[in-house]
């Protein structure tokens, strides 16, 4: 996944303009989405697990925001009521990235999936989680790692 592809989906699903969203606009619909395309950049462009860019980077990308903006989107976009418009919103721009809902990855431990790893389909046993519930231990072949629960997106399990 990359950040133009996010920046654009965002964009659409949230009809604004791609230069809206970098510029210096804070009408709460642009600044909500310029929120919105940080959190899932951070998210979802990883690289061995890790994210590829760092508040900084995203801040950068964003009209030469500083890391501490990004880092404010994060906490503002998860802390959304489940339910509320601007949740769904999200989960719009996340349908249309092809980042499903309906796998609850706690509950396919001992199963293969298919996640969205380092911008492609990756086959992975989902292994078991950390006693905390927060991350999970995926095995590919004899490669293990541990991710978030919420880093991969299960694209199918099979």
């Amino acid at each position: 996944m990359t950040p133009q592809l996010i920046i654009s989906t965002v964009c659409a699903v949230a009809c604004v303009s791609e230069s809206d969203l970098i510029g210096e606009r804070r009408v709460r619909r642009i600044a909500f989405a310029r929120q919105v395309a940080m959190t899932l950049i951070r998210e979802y462009c990883v690289v061995g697990g890790k994210p590829e860019y760092s508040y900084g980077d995203i801040g950068q990308m964003f009209g030469k925001r500083d890391h501490g903006t990004a880092m404010h989107a994060r906490d503002y976009i998860n802390g959304l009521a489940p339910n509320s418009m601007e949740r769904k919103l999200v989960q719009m721009v996340k349908d249309r990235l092809g980042i499903t809902r309906n796998h609850d990855i706690t509950q396919l431990v001992g199963k293969d999936v298919l996640i969205d790893k380092d911008g492609g389909p990756t086959k992975v046993r989902v292994a078991n989680l950390t006693p905390n519930g927060e991350y999970v231990c995926l095995r590919n072949g004899e490669q293990e790692f541990f991710a978030s629960i919420n880093r991969y997106p299960v694209l199918d399990v099979l």
